[in-house]
């Protein structure tokens, strides 16, 4: 679903899929403005969005779309991350530390964090039971013949 924010900088309005957003968190270069990142799934240099919200109002604004978040911080230097839970491919231990590999390009797909493993599963559980389940159907395979050249 998308929503509307708008860009910093008199940079414009911008319409945003909530679908495909990976991970908020705050800019590191504050101005006047308070300032979030939005980064997606696209891929490249047009992988980020820059946003003049402060980061609670964008993750409020993108749940209200329907987007589900975990909240965890960076190791390192202990940054805010807000992870959209349809995002997350896997979380796994490296070097001690939680990593969450996530849908977005390069080097941008992987965060360590300072919550354990354990803590992720049940932040990614609890998300998990606030959200409708959604029924399995069954779905009739539909096969065709193949086509075959005539006059071969």
């Amino acid at each position: 679903m998308f929503t509307k924010f708008t860009r910093p900088e008199g940079k414009g309005s911008l319409l945003l899929n909530s679908d495909h957003v990976v991970i908020i968190f705050e800019a590191q270069q504050q101005t006047e403005e308070q300032q979030t990142v939005v980064r997606t799934t696209a891929g490249g240099e047009n992988i980020n969005f820059v946003v003049a919200k402060p980061i609670e109002e964008v993750v409020s604004q993108l749940s209200a779309c329907g987007a589900a978040f975990i909240h965890v911080n960076r190791s390192g230097d202990g940054r805010t991350l807000f992870i959209n839970v349809d995002q997350i491919v896997g979380v796994y231990e490296r070097g001690g530390l939680a990593t969450i590999r996530t849908t977005a390009s390069g080097t941008h797909a992987e965060y360590s964090v300072i919550e354990s493993i354990d803590t992720i599963e049940e932040m990614l559980v609890k998300e998990d039971a606030t959200q409708p389940s959604s029924a399995v159907l069954p779905v009739k395979a539909r096969f065709r013949k193949p086509k075959v050249a005539s006059g071969s």
